[in-house]
């Protein structure tokens, strides 16, 4: 168990330390530079999905089902969007903890030494303020997630249960039933299956050499 930063220098000897700080440094700007990519990617469908669907509404002869299936695959979408983004906050996160342990040996504490933010006022609009794009990127796509929550609720009570309620029992809808259950299915395989792996025990692992026919 690493608890100390002292703990965290005894796994790098002393003679590839530097080489582990630039190497670190160089995986964290990747790691970036990634979550701006991905970023990127969701952004682009989402405004996709967004524009497909209030075409449908204003199209009369679609019907609301192809908006309530664009509805649900943009809540996937987006849900992953915000998973990501989350995973991607961790990474980054553990090489800059690695960028901090080991920058003091060479370089000082150039990374971790910041400049005072507190004296930034709020109300200083066109000066400084101490918010974090990554946090802002991740808030931004759980209001997404949400917002196309809002919407297939929106569709199912205005369009299948409101427009379709017969006193004790409703017109059932399967199509409908079906969309919800394979989207909430989609977003619980997300959430579980899209977790880092932990190891808690020893595993065996298989390699075979790669051989050419001269």
């Amino acid at each position: 168990m690493i608890q100390t930063p002292e703990d965290h220098l005894k796994l790098f000897p002393r003679s590839i330390r530097r080489a582990a700080l630039l190497q670190a440094q160089d995986i964290r700007k990747f790691e970036i530079d990634l979550y701006w990519k991905r970023g990127a990617y969701f952004w682009a469908f989402t405004a996709v999905a967004l524009g497909g669907y209030f075409a449908l509404r204003r199209n009369a002869n679609e019907g609301p089902w192809d908006a309530h299936l664009v509805a649900c695959l943009g809540l996937v979408f987006s849900t992953a969007w915000y998973l990501v983004n989350r995973v991607s906050t961790a990474w980054q996160q553990n090489w800059e903890m690695h960028v901090d342990m080991l920058e003091d040996c060479h370089t000082g504490p150039l990374y971790k030494v910041m400049r005072l933010r507190s004296n930034d006022p709020f109300w200083k609009l066109m000066g400084p303020y101490s918010f974090s794009p990554s946090r802002i990127n991740n808030l931004l796509s759980l209001f997404t997630s949400l917002f196309w929550v809002f919407i297939i609720c929106y569709n199912v009570l205005s369009n299948y249960v409101i427009c379709n309620c017969h006193v004790l029992g409703y017109q059932i809808q399967w199509g409908i039933i079906i969309s919800l259950l394979l989207t909430a299915s989609s977003l619980v395989v997300l959430i579980y299956y899209g977790r880092s792996r932990t190891l808690t025990k020893k595993e065996e692992v298989s390699f075979e050499i790669r051989q050419y026919n001269k």
